[in-house]
């Protein structure tokens, strides 16, 4: 068997509700890595909130910001797609008329316009007169899809709805995680028969869709499962794990 490339989401995928990695799903991957293989991690998540997970499961690449930003296993920076100034400016000026909540992810703030929506590197900015800056990904809160995707082909930019349908993100053409699986895949000089992924939201369906073997998790959403030819078990029931534990015969469950 040739050597794996497998990706995986975060969210509802490899963690549990509880945002949880069991012993059993650590075990499975540190023996694919002993094996040869390599694991990624494959998540719309910002660096911040990403980084503990990759210290946790030290994989071989980190896909941060749904393909923006990418990681290699020192921390490196292999790939870094920013939308710029000018076009953040223009965006999010016009997407302001539409919705009142927006948010921009740089590399380490997130800048929202909801006074709620503060934390650990999370801000409140307010977007009135907006000079502009240049940020990985534009989130909009409850904007009409086909708006969006008008507004996306008009700034040149990949539209994306996800959470369950009510944000949607803007984020450079090449930002996707299937476009960084296709990266990664390149990188590695590998083919993408070489390539399992695995996801739960709209965001992966192409990720999955491209990938030799595409799964989708059993408490995904109805058209992930619908366009994905495998369906493993849930992520309280480590179904990540669980599907790789028996395509590999690890014997671990």
């Amino acid at each position: 068997m040739n050597k794996k490339l497998v990706f995986f989401d975060l969210d509802d995928t490899l963690l549990k509700k509880d945002k949880s990695v069991s012993d059993k799903t650590k075990e499975v991957l540190a023996l694919l890595q002993r094996n040869g293989h390599k694991i990624i991690i494959a998540t719309a998540r910002n660096k911040v909130m990403t980084l503990p997970l990759r210290d946790l499961l030290k994989p071989d690449y980190t896909i941060i910001n749904a393909g923006a930003y990418i990681l290699d296993s020192n921390g490196n920076i292999i790939r870094s797609l920013e939308i710029d100034k000018d076009k953040t400016k223009k965006l999010i000026n016009e997407i302001t008329t539409i919705t009142s909540t927006v948010s921009m992810q740089t590399d380490d703030i997130l800048y929202s316009s909801d006074i709620k929506d503060i934390g650990p590197a999370r801000v409140y900015y307010d977007f009135k007169d907006f000079e502009g800056m240049a940020c990985y990904k534009i989130l909009a809160k409850d904007i009409d899809l086909e708006l969006g995707k008008k507004l996306g082909i008009k700034y040149k930019l990949d539209f994306q709805n996800y959470f369950g349908g009510r944000w949607s993100r803007f984020s450079h053409l090449e930002s996707t995680k299937a476009k960084a699986l296709e990266f990664i895949t390149n990188y590695e000089k590998k083919n993408l028969s070489d390539t399992i992924a695995f996801g739960d939201d709209l965001g992966d369906i192409e990720m999955i869709n491209i990938s030799g073997i595409g799964v989708a998790m059993a408490n995904g959403l109805e058209e992930v499962k619908k366009q994905s030819k495998y369906i493993c078990e849930s992520c309280e029931d480590d179904g990540v794990a669980r599907f790789l534990d028996k395509y590999f015969s690890l014997g671990i469950y």
